[in-house]
């Protein structure tokens, strides 16, 4: 009975130490991330602008107290 025991314990023992010693699953393969260039940055920018002109925006915004063109291009350079 002891010996039936023993080995019992002993496959027990083994089979947790087996278990714990295999790899882990891989991860699901992430999504590539997106590329956004910076010509695509400065359409979405003007496209935003003239839905705000459209939508009839704050004007100081709009005018030459707020963002240019010219301001986008140098920060998107």
């Amino acid at each position: 009975m002891r010996l039936l025991a023993s080995i019992l314990l002993l496959l027990a023992f083994t089979g947790g130490i087996l278990y714990h010693a295999t790899v882990a699953p891989l991860p699901p393969a992430p999504e590539p991330p997106v590329v956004v260039t910076k010509g695509d940055l400065a359409k979405i920018y003007l496209l935003g602008r003239e839905i705000a002109i459209t939508q009839k925006a704050e004007p100081e915004l709009l005018e030459d107290g707020g963002l240019d063109d010219a301001m986008i291009r140098n920060m998107l350079l």
